[in-house]
């Protein structure tokens, strides 16, 4: 649902960037099997907040900066221009995704930082460059879910995202399975 790393075999949310999807797309090649691109750890110490597993299986996390994630789409301009506010840019913002390789768990999570902005400055922002889709009609509406305060987006089709904000770091949870909202609360850092 936003600018957001790629994660292969995980489902994009509905307006993630082109560069972003573009980031971890099949490279061309010559040969008949194309490798995927390689994975980025450009913030290493955003993914250490991110769960290692949930519910016995292995997630798989990647990190880039704002410039690589953000691109021309609606959300990504709208989050572009509240950076400009807070007075930043894509150069500081910071994404960390970690998620099931195998497919098999229904979801992704998502740490954004950006240095001297708090993270549910940061929460409401993103919140408000995903009301800019203009390709599915989302929706938002506060939650409580095991004693945090969220702002849920939901769209037409696809996962719903669950947005928080700590001091410093805004965390998603994109997920079609409720259920594993209040586990993968448990986990974050």
């Amino acid at each position: 649902a936003s600018p957001r790393p790629s994660s292969g075999g995980a489902s994009q949310g509905p307006a993630a960037s082109s560069a972003a999807q573009a980031s971890t797309a099949p490279a061309a090649s010559p040969s008949p099997s194309p490798s995927p691109a390689p994975v980025s750890h450009s913030a290493p110490d955003l993914e250490a907040f991110l769960p290692q597993a949930v519910d016995g299986t292995a997630l798989t996390s990647q990190s880039v900066a704002g410039t690589a994630a953000l691109g021309t789409d609606a959300t990504s301009q709208s989050l572009i221009a509240s950076l400009t506010k807070l007075g930043k840019t894509p150069a500081n913002l910071d994404i960390a995704e970690s998620h099931d390789a195998t497919g098999a768990l229904p979801m992704r999570v998502f740490a954004f930082r950006v240095t001297g902005v708090t993270g549910t400055d940061l929460a409401t922002a993103i919140v408000t460059s995903w009301m800019a889709n203009t390709t599915d009609t989302p929706t938002k509406s506060a939650v409580t879910i095991a004693g945090h305060k969220l702002t849920k987006v939901s769209y037409t089709t696809g996962p719903a995202d669950y947005v928080y904000g700590t001091a410093t770091i805004a965390f998603d949870i994109e997920t079609t399975d409720d259920t594993l909202v209040p586990k993968l609360l448990a986990l974050l850092k």
